[in-house]
């Protein structure tokens, strides 16, 4: 940011006072501060947890009072929900990108959007990490981060449609084939990310091929199986899960006008 726009100083032609300059940290426009109190709490989660997260600590670091971060988070809740949220809409055009390029090819869409998943995971750690913590979950208390979470779940479920329609994908609710991917999908980016799958042979060199091996045995599996007639569970009928299908209902709605593509 140039000096003039910070401050100008106007020299008076009659003796006076000068304009008094700025102390440290309060040339700071607003949306500056915000992202750079989500970038710098992204480098403290890079080698400590959540709980650890301190706004004042951040403001510090900063050189920002201790009172500015609280004109953009309430609490520490407040600013990792804003990363949690950052890090559904990542994940939100990755695999809407992943998508549109492989639109007219179902089996290819599928594995690019699992693999836009994974590679999410991989380079933002830090969010990838927080969203699935437990720390702040999506409600709506959170009506921002319930908003990014349901859109890129709907459009997973999008996705599924189009490959059911395919028949890439057994027919049934696509509510049940999104949870079921969803699961399997994140189950492995979380334990390779973790370096927990290292043992079993899977490194760096190959991870994806070991990914689209998994991702193709769950496209051919419920490519084949029908759900059962009485499965038991139906998602977001009952209780608070019934207002997010709801909203999901009118998201995905919307989704489909915004990108005729995906119809």
């Amino acid at each position: 940011m140039s000096a003039k726009n910070v401050i100008s100083v106007n020299m008076p032609k009659s003796r006076g006072s000068l304009r008094k300059l700025p102390k440290k940290g309060e040339a700071y426009h607003h949306g500056d501060l915000r992202q750079s109190l989500l970038k710098a709490a992204l480098r403290h989660l890079e080698t400590a947890g959540p709980e650890t997260l301190s706004l004042r600590e951040l403001a510090q670091e900063l050189g920002v009072s201790q009172a500015a971060p609280y004109r953009h988070f309430k609490d520490r809740d407040a600013l990792i929900a804003a990363i949690s949220q950052e890090g559904f809409e990542i994940k939100y055009r990755k695999m809407r990108e992943a998508m549109l390029s492989s639109i007219d090819r179902p089996v290819e869409m599928f594995h690019a959007c699992a693999r836009a998943y994974l590679e999410m995971a991989l380079e933002h750690p830090q969010h990838f990490r927080l969203m699935m913590s437990g720390t702040v979950c999506p409600d709506e208390d959170r009506p921002e981060l319930m908003l990014a979470a349901c859109r890129s779940f709907v459009l997973l479920k999008i996705m599924i449609r189009r490959c059911q329609r395919a028949g890439v994908i057994a027919a049934g609710d696509p509510n049940h084939r999104a949870l079921q991917c969803w699961a399997l999908v994140h189950g492995f980016a979380s334990l390779y990310s973790a370096g927990r799958l290292e043992w079993t042979g899977v490194h760096r060199g190959n991870a994806v091929a070991a990914f689209d091996l998994m991702i193709e045995q769950v496209r051919s599996g419920i490519g084949k199986a029908p759900l059962p007639s009485k499965p038991g569970f139906i998602p977001f009928v009952d209780g608070e899960s019934a207002k997010r299908g709801q909203l999901m209902e009118r998201l995905e709605w919307q989704l489909l006008e915004e990108t005729p593509d995906f119809k």
